[in-house]
């Protein structure tokens, strides 16, 4: 080989290795690139994260309003971001700038839930059973004996207690009223029943009875399973827990499709039930419940404080639903209704209003200028507020 030759090869080798240093440059810029993208990226949600647990809210801005007529006696309940106005005379439901449509009826004591797309109205005491959606009325039908309570899954399912004398009855029928399950309950075996809730695909439901064993007052949680699980089942009972004694459990709800609370005066217990009924935590207590308020994630007790350690009224306790304990915070600025969303409890009365957070920060304190009949929230930060003309929704801002 030539020395031109020798010198030729070394200089296409200083070229390659020059090409290959540019791409490597090139290859390590884009990775830094990248890193600083994501990092920015990083950096902006954890600020923006921050920035809305630490904010606190001056006041309110009203999005839109909407006139509502016979609103005195009229009370109301959330329907997805929408709501619901009922009373003896009717029910109406209500969007963010209008009255979508109204339903006339004459039903002394209305029992109202909503699930899903679905609303029912039935007659406390009586037979009447009314089905709503978004459209309006889907069905209306009687039950077989008079209505102690009513709830309705999404699908349109409805699920009542029934009485007649000294006997009870289940009874789930479809959107159209025709009857999926009924059963009976004795007093005499099972006891009184005095809460019960439904899934939301309509197939479990937990129900609350009290009774009295050997002249002791007890209660008992029982769960049913209206799917293929609970076919062979006396009456689809597919499990149960009697470890109540001396208590009364006046609340139980599905907080998910699968997962129950059953709240006594003395404790607080946390089922799972994918299919049937297994307890997954628990938790006693000795201080009086004030107030019960719960969403899809968690459930919300206020406890009156009798402990000497902290001088304030009311203990506000958040779990999850798992059962875990969420927030514990002791307050004096607790009012007359508190309902809790998302990550934040309300609290409010006729006059003012509150928003908790779940360290206790205050985000909102507020007073109205006119007299509130409620406050129905749909996000922590928007939600309406209902006076006796008109509803508003409004904006923390």
């Amino acid at each position: 080989m030539s020395i031109k030759d020798i010198f030729r090869k070394k200089a296409i080798e200083t070229e390659e290795e020059e090409f290959i240093q540019t791409i490597e440059a090139h290859n390590r810029n884009k990775r830094i690139r990248r890193l600083l993208i994501a990092l920015i990226i990083l950096i902006s949600v954890i600020s923006v994260v921050v920035y809305q647990k630490t904010r606190v809210y001056k006041g309110l801005k009203i999005e839109s309003s909407v006139e509502i007529q016979d609103g005195y006696d009229s009370k109301y309940t959330g329907y997805g971001d929408m709501l619901i106005k009922y009373s003896e005379d009717g029910v109406s439901y209500i969007s963010k700038n209008k009255t979508v449509w109204n339903q006339a009826f004459e039903i002394k004591t209305p029992l109202v839930d909503s699930c899903g797309d679905y609303v029912v109205v039935a007659t406390q005491g009586g037979t009447d059973i009314y089905l709503f959606n978004k459209k309006g009325l889907v069905s209306q039908y009687e039950s077989s004996y008079p209505i102690i309570k009513v709830k309705v899954a999404k699908q349109g399912v409805v699920a009542a207690i029934l009485e007649d004398s000294n006997t009870n009855y289940l009874e789930v029928t479809d959107k159209e009223g025709n009857k999926l399950v009924a059963g009976r309950t004795e007093l005499t075996s099972n006891g009184y029943p005095v809460d019960f809730d439904i899934s939301e695909d309509g197939k479990k439901m937990a129900v609350s009875y009290l009774y009295v064993s050997s002249g002791v007052m007890q209660s008992k949680v029982l769960f049913y399973n209206f799917s293929d699980v609970g076919q062979n089942e006396v009456d689809r009972m597919v499990g149960g827990f009697n470890h109540y004694a001396q208590s009364v459990v006046p609340k139980v709800e599905f907080l998910t499709n699968d997962v129950v609370v059953a709240v006594a005066d003395s404790r607080v217990s946390f089922y799972s039930m994918k299919q049937k009924p297994e307890l997954v935590s628990e938790e006693e207590f000795s201080d009086e419940i004030e107030k019960i308020c719960y969403s899809s994630e968690y459930l919300c007790m206020v406890f009156k404080n009798t402990g000497e350690q902290n001088k304030e009224e009311h203990l506000v306790c958040v779990y999850n639903t798992k059962g875990k304990k969420v927030m514990s915070e002791y307050t004096d600025e607790l009012y007359t209704n508190v309902k809790i969303i998302e990550d934040y409890v309300f609290t409010y009365d006729n006059v003012n209003f509150t928003v908790l957070a779940f360290n206790g920060d205050k985000k909102l304190t507020y007073s109205f200028k006119e007299e509130v009949v409620d406050i129905l929230p749909v996000t922590y930060r928007n939600f309406y507020v209902v006076y006796n003309d008109r509803v508003e929704y409004v904006k923390l801002r």
